[in-house]
C-alpha cells in the first residue's frame, strides 16, 4: 500500500511540477481599441480630431500615437496614394484622448489613419485605427456620427441590481430551507 501511495505522489508531484513550468501566469498581451473621432469638418475651417488608445483596463496604456491625415480618397474603393498625406503628427499619450487641431481641407473625402505604439509591449500591444470622413457644404460635414460617446459602448446595460437582489432572495430562502430540514432531523427518537 505504501508504494502504491509513493508512486501515485511522485505521479502527481510530476504532473504538478510540468504544468506549472509550461503555464502562463499572466495570459495574452491585450491591445487596446484605437479610437479616431471626428470633432469638426467643415470647409474653410481647420478640421479637429480627438484620438486615443484605450484598453478595457482601470489602467490605460501609456506610448506613441501616430495620426496621417489622407485626402483624395476613392470613396468608392477607400483607396489612397502615399503622396495623398497632407498631415503628420505624432504625440505621446498616456491613456486620455488627445484633441488635435489638424490643416484646413478642401471639401470632397478623407481619411485620418492612427497608429498607437505602446512604451511597454508587455502591457499591451500595436493597434491601427481609420476613419474616413466627408467635407462639404451640404451636411456641415463630421462623420454624421453625434451621439456624444467619445467612441466608448453605450450603457445597454438593465436593472442589474434588481437580478442582484432576488439572487439574494432565492439564495436565503434555500439556507432557510436547508437549516429548517436539518434542524427536524435532528429530533432525537425516544
Amino acid at each position: 500500500m505504501r508504494k502504491l501511495f509513493l508512486m501515485v505522489s511522485v505521479a502527481m508531484a510530476a504532473l504538478f511540477v510540468t504544468s506549472s513550468a509550461t503555464a502562463d501566469p499572466y495570459g495574452p498581451i491585450p491591445k487596446p481599441l484605437c479610437i479616431i473621432k471626428i470633432i469638426k469638418a467643415e470647409p474653410g475651417e481647420r478640421v479637429i480630431v480627438q484620438i486615443g488608445a484605450r484598453l478595457n483596463a482601470k489602467n490605460q496604456p501609456a506610448g506613441t500615437l501616430t495620426v496621417h491625415l489622407r485626402t483624395n480618397i476613392n470613396a468608392s474603393a477607400g483607396t489612397t496614394n502615399a503622396a495623398d498625406v497632407v498631415w503628420t503628427k505624432t504625440v505621446h499619450t498616456n491613456g486620455r484622448m488627445i484633441r488635435l487641431v489638424g490643416p484646413v481641407v478642401p471639401e470632397g473625402t478623407h481619411k485620418f489613419t492612427s497608429t498607437f505604439v505602446p512604451d511597454d509591449a508587455t502591457e499591451c500591444r500595436q493597434c491601427q485605427a481609420e476613419q474616413v470622413f466627408t467635407v462639404s457644404d451640404d451636411d456641415g460635414g463630421g462623420d454624421g456620427d453625434d451621439d456624444g460617446d467619445n467612441g466608448l459602448l453605450p450603457d445597454t446595460g438593465g436593472p442589474a441590481v434588481l437580478w442582484l437582489l432576488a439572487g439574494l432572495v432565492l439564495v436565503a430562502a434555500g439556507a432557510g430551507i436547508v437549516v429548517y430540514s436539518r434542524r427536524r432531523a435532528e429530533v432525537p427518537a425516544h
